[in-house]
């Protein structure tokens, strides 16, 4: 299974804590059941989110790569039908092999050439996701953020409890992690197409030689 095809865990880590402290709360009031204190169990989530930022931060270096390697992977296999369609250009000049065999190459060419097309299109398009991904992470640290800012005052005032303040204070940590891993995410994105401009180059070049050596072989 491609890497950028695995599902992330982010979504439901929310609703998983507020799954947990609704329940830590509701089982207070069981008969002969002690009440688990909410920081306790946020403590819990908190360590839990922390290990599946990490996990979401891998899950990207995977995707990365993955999308690096098919990339030069195509580009290889271009690269070596191009230069069996020269040697078969020049070897159906002389009389060596049949048209049957020349067009089968020049076919396997034009497969390779597509396979590279839609596998840069898939990076663009990943490259595309991890921008959206950084916008989203944005938006949610503002909102967070102005969330606390709302909390503390509301606090000062004596309106919410110090566990209110604690979970909006988190719910900024947890955003503010979560924009990070987008950003180095998107930052390797970045990476792999500078890396990956030069390749491309090299391809078109063998692809020129290849030209060259037929029509040398035609002559």
């Amino acid at each position: 299974m491609n890497a950028c095809s695995r599902l992330t865990f982010a979504g439901g880590i929310s609703a998983l804590a507020v799954f947990l402290m609704v329940g830590a709360t509701v089982a207070g009031h069981g008969q002969g059941q002690q009440q688990v204190p909410l920081p306790d169990v946020s403590d819990r989530v908190t360590k839990l989110e922390q290990r599946v930022t990490w996990l979401e931060e891998q899950l990207g270096r995977l995707c990365v790569e993955d999308a690096a390697l098919a990339q030069i992977n195509a580009e290889h296999k271009l690269s070596i039908a191009e230069d069996r369609l020269a040697q078969s250009e020049r070897l159906a000049a002389q009389g060596y092999i049949s048209d049957v065999q020349l067009q089968a190459d020049q076919l396997a060419v034009e497969i390779a050439r597509r396979e590279l097309q839609l596998t840069k299109s898939q990076s663009q398009s990943d490259r595309e996701a991890a921008r959206l991904a950084v916008l989203n992470a944005e938006a949610a640290l503002s909102q967070a953020l102005l969330r606390y800012d709302h909390t503390q005052r509301l606090q000062t005032k004596g309106y919410v409890s110090e566990v209110e303040a604690a979970r909006d204070k988190a719910d900024v940590a947890r955003a503010e992690k979560v924009l990070a891993a987008a950003k180095l995410k998107l930052e390797m994105y970045s990476d792999q197409k500078q890396q990956g401009s030069n390749p491309p180059g090299a391809s078109t070049n063998g692809s020129n030689s290849g030209s060259t050596r037929s029509d040398r072989g035609d002559q």
